[in-house]
């Protein structure tokens, strides 16, 4: 036991004493450093998660802001197509206790002969005419202008020209 002693003292003479205190303070400056790198990743983390979250909110305000806007977009259109096929079909839907399964037929021109007998037949002709038809208040004096021949269509033109010049 006492050679290896002297062995032992001879190596520490050569080598030196070991030095216990300069690892532990190495040891301890790399945790620091380590604590202080976790530190700095996780505050690094921390902001891009509150970053990612506030991008992901407004993505969603955009979302459901353009999610409303088409919403209104397509109910515009469904009504839009709503009143196109109500005005495509106009005369020709059926209306309760209407049958559209007989031809209406046309009421006879007339001619502007000066018979009251003849001036209210064709009246009540294009009366007629137009229930059976449901022609829009709007277009029935142009439609009966259809209707006029001979002295009443000539007088009828001469007026709505005079009309148009005035």
């Amino acid at each position: 036991m006492d050679a290896i002693r002297e062995r032992l003292r001879r190596l520490e003479l050569l080598v030196g004493e070991p030095k216990v205190e300069d690892h532990a303070d190495n040891l301890t400056t790399r945790l620091e450093d380590l604590v202080a790198g976790v530190t700095v990743i996780q505050n690094s983390h921390n902001e891009l998660l509150g970053k990612t979250e506030e991008r992901f909110k407004q993505m969603l305000l955009d979302m459901i802001s353009l999610t409303d806007t088409l919403r209104k977009g397509i109910e515009a259109n469904q009504e839009d197509i709503s009143i196109l096929k109500k005005a495509f079909h106009g005369s020709s839907s059926r209306v309760e206790g209407h049958s559209n399964i007989f031809k209406v037929p046309e009421p006879e021109p007339f001619s502007g002969r000066r018979d009251a007998k003849e001036l209210e037949n064709f009246l009540w002709d294009m009366e007629s005419y137009f229930q059976a038809t449901r022609v829009p208040n709007e277009e029935k004096v142009s439609i009966t202008s259809m209707y006029l021949s001979g002295d009443a269509k000539l007088l009828w033109r001469t007026k709505v020209q005079d009309d148009a010049s005035s």
